[in-house]
């Protein structure tokens, strides 16, 4: 089977690769953010969606997977549950070098933000910013459903769940997060419950929230300042771009794109690793040039629970 543009797996067989001009294909479909699924992916459907369409497509110039999707009567690797599994597969690999990167840093600072998606479920977006060979790296680490409990305790034991989980007890200096009192209360807020056990990590007001407070409060209050600011858009747009470069603040249009009105049951693990694949899309772009990066994938699909066993060597 077609494993994001990956690989092909047959049950029993020895894993053998695809040639590059049919890897890319589900992996472009993540890059320019388009839904994998289709509403109908019977045989007789016009649009089976584009993971199932991609793979089709692939097959008119890959004989060997041709001929697996045609004679496969047991596993074709195309249901719903098998997407899934690759999204999984491919964004614990990226996870798995974002780890590595910390491994290597001496000092890290934890970005954390919330919003509401289409659902009216409270995700929880969190982000690592470190420096890593002289660059400064921000990495997002996931979305987490925190509607059914929101107070600071339980948002700073999942922040400690998220240092533990990437080896970065030893490694906090600095938290940002916005000036909401959950957040940023002296007594009982995040970044309070975060000094008792991280006490070096100094706590910031998100410069991104106080920049584009003091923005949006100019443009209501004089109208010059609408005019100006509209100008200097068109003028210097990369500088705005680079003032709006956090992250954090950027996941949230990422999260709006994957769970939209017409895909508002996407949550849980599929959410969180979609969000990864897109934003962190340059990483990928680089683990995807290295030869290990291909099987580390395949064998992090293979060890998934499932009702078939896969076998390769």
């Amino acid at each position: 089977m077609f494993i994001m543009g990956i690989g092909f797996y047959k049950p029993n067989q020895a894993y053998s690769n695809i040639p590059k001009s049919g890897t890319k294909d589900n992996h472009w479909s993540t890059m320019v953010q388009l839904a994998f699924q289709g509403h109908d992916e019977t045989e007789n459907s016009v649009n089976r969606g584009n993971y199932v369409e991609l793979l089709k497509y692939t097959a008119e110039y890959d004989p060997l997977l041709a001929e697996h999707l045609e004679t496969s009567t047991m596993f074709k690797g195309i249901s719903n549950r098998i997407q899934n599994d690759l999204i999984q597969a491919v964004g614990s690999t990226v996870l798995s070098a974002i780890k590595q990167e910390i491994i290597e840093v001496p000092f890290v600072a934890v970005m954390v933000d919330e919003t509401s998606d289409v659902a009216n479920k409270a995700q929880f977006s969190i982000v690592l910013l470190y420096v890593h060979e002289g660059e400064i790296k921000e990495r997002f680490l996931g979305f987490c459903d925190i509607s059914s409990d929101k107070h600071a305790q339980a948002i700073a034991e999942l922040i400690r769940h998220f240092l533990s989980e990437f080896g970065c007890n030893e490694k906090l200096i600095a938290q940002t997060y916005d000036g909401a009192a959950t957040m940023a209360g002296n007594l009982n807020g995040v970044q309070a419950l975060i000094k008792v056990t991280h006490p070096e990590a100094l706590f910031f007001h998100c410069y991104a929230h106080n920049q584009a407070n003091d923005i949006l409060y100019c443009q209501e209050k004089i109208q010059e300042t609408r005019r100006s600011i509209a100008a200097l858009r068109d003028d210097y747009e990369g500088v705005f771009q680079e003032t709006v470069s956090q992250v954090v603040e950027r996941s949230f249009s990422t999260l709006k794109r994957i769970k939209s009105y017409s895909r508002n049951s996407t949550g849980g693990k599929r959410l969180s690793h979609l969000g990864i694949i897109s934003i962190e899309a340059r990483l990928l772009g680089e683990l995807r040039k290295k030869k290990e990066f291909f099987d580390e994938v395949v064998t992090k699909f293979a060890s998934q629970e499932r009702r078939i066993e896969f076998q390769f060597r």
